[in-house]
C-alpha cells in the first residue's frame, strides 16, 4: 500500500512537470518575467493584502455558518484558524488539507458534535462551488458569441456547470436519505451495527436536523461571490503589472474554471493543471491574444505561498504534535 502511494505521487508529480514543460515550451509560463513580480515591492503589498482580505472574507463565512449551528468560536479565532488553513491548502497540497486541519482544531474543542462540525465545513466548501456556478452563469451571458462560435468553449462551461451541479445534487441527496432514513426510524436496520455503519448513522442524523436559516445561507453565498472577486482581482493585479490584456469577466470566468478542474486529483495541488486550464479558457474567450496568460495563474500561486508561509509555520507544530496524540483526522472522518 506504501509502495503505490508513493507511485501515484511520483506520477503526479511528472505529470505536473511535463505540463509545466509544455507552458513553458508553447510560451504560456515565462520564467524571465517572474524575478521582476517578486522585486516589485509594492505589488507584493498590494496582492498580500488582498490575500488577507479574502482570508477574512472566508473566515466570516465559517463564523456565520459555526454560529448557526451552536458552534461557538471568536471571530479572531476563526481568522487564524481559516489562516492556517488556507495554508495548509497552498503550501502542502498532496499531504494535510486545510479542511483536515479546521476539522481536527474544532474536534478538540467540540469532540461531542464531529459530524456537524464536518457538515459545517462542508456546507462552507458548498458555498464557495455555489458561487463558482453562478459566477459561470452570469458570465456566460458576456461570451455568447463565443460559446456559439466555438463549442470547445461550450462544452467547458457545460462541464464545470455539471461538476457543481454533481457537487449540489450529492449534498441534497444525502441530505434527503438522512430525512427518510429518520423518518422510518430504520438506520441501524439498513446499516447493521459494526463500527462503519455506526460512523454513517451518526452523520446521516446530524445531517437529518442540519439547517440553516435562509439569511445565513444568502449571506454565506455574497461572501463566497466576495471571495471569487478577489481572487480576480488578485491575478488582474498581476496581469496589470505584466502588461496583459485584462477583462474583468474573462478573468473572473478562467478562475472559477480552474477552481473545478483543479479538484482532480491529476497532480499535486492541481499544479500545472490550474495554470494550463486559466490559459486556455482565456485564449478561448480571446481567440486572437496570445499572452502568456498562465504566466500569471502561477505568479498567483507563487505570491499565495509568499502569504501564506507564516500560517505553516505556525501550523504544522501544533498539528503534528497533536495529531501523534489523537489520532489521524483524514482518515476517520474526511
Amino acid at each position: 500500500m506504501e509502495l503505490s502511494k508513493k507511485i501515484k505521487t511520483l506520477a503526479k508529480v511528472f505529470l505536473a512537470s511535463v505540463l509545466f514543460a509544455i507552458l513553458i515550451s508553447t510560451a504560456q509560463i515565462k520564467v524571465g518575467l517572474l524575478p521582476s513580480l517578486i522585486q516589485k515591492p509594492w505589488l507584493l503589498a498590494e496582492v498580500t493584502t488582498l490575500f488577507g482580505a479574502i482570508t477574512l472574507v472566508g473566515a466570516w463565512r465559517w463564523h456565520a455558518l459555526n454560529s448557526a449551528q451552536g458552534i461557538h468560536f471568536t471571530l479572531s479565532k476563526t481568522i487564524l484558524i481559516t489562516y492556517i488553513g488556507c495554508a495548509f491548502n497552498n503550501l502542502l497540497p498532496s499531504s494535510v488539507g486545510g479542511d483536515a486541519f479546521k476539522i481536527f482544531y474544532v474536534f478538540k474543542q467540540y469532540p461531542q458534535n464531529k459530524s456537524r462540525i464536518v457538515l459545517t465545513i462542508f456546507t462552507d466548501r458548498l458555498l464557495g462551488f455555489l458561487s463558482v456556478l453562478l459566477i459561470l452563469c452570469v458570465g456566460a451571458l458576456f461570451y455568447i458569441p463565443q460559446l456559439h462560435q466555438q463549442r470547445r468553449i461550450f462544452y467547458l462551461f457545460a462541464a464545470c456547470a455539471a461538476v457543481s451541479f454533481a457537487i449540489l445534487g450529492i449534498f441534497l441527496i444525502f441530505l434527503w436519505f438522512s430525512r427518510k432514513m429518520k423518518a422510518n426510524q430504520s438506520m441501524t436496520k439498513w446499516l447493521g451495527h459494526n463500527k462503519v455503519s455506526q460512523k454513517i448513522t451518526v452523520f446521516l442524523e446530524a445531517m437529518s436536523t442540519f439547517r440553516y436559516e435562509k439569511s445565513v445561507i444568502i449571506k454565506g453565498l455574497l461572501f463566497s461571490i466576495c471571495i471569487q472577486i478577489l481572487m480576480t482581482l488578485v491575478v488582474l493585479l498581476i496581469a496589470k503589472t505584466m502588461s496583459l490584456p485584462l477583462t474583468f469577466p474573462g478573468y473572473l470566468v478562467a478562475i472559477g474554471i480552474t477552481q473545478i478542474v483543479s479538484l482532480f486529483p491529476i497532480t499535486p495541488g492541481g499544479i500545472g493543471i490550474g495554470e494550463m486550464a486559466f490559459a486556455n479558457v482565456l485564449l478561448l474567450l480571446n481567440p486572437f491574444s496570445s499572452a502568456p496568460y498562465a504566466t500569471a495563474f502561477f505568479a498567483y500561486r507563487l505570491f499565495g505561498q509568499l502569504a501564506y508561509l507564516p500560517g505553516l509555520i505556525y501550523g504544522i507544530p501544533e498539528f503534528f504534535k497533536k495529531r501523534g496524540i489523537k489520532g489521524s483526522v483524514e482518515s476517520e472522518y474526511v
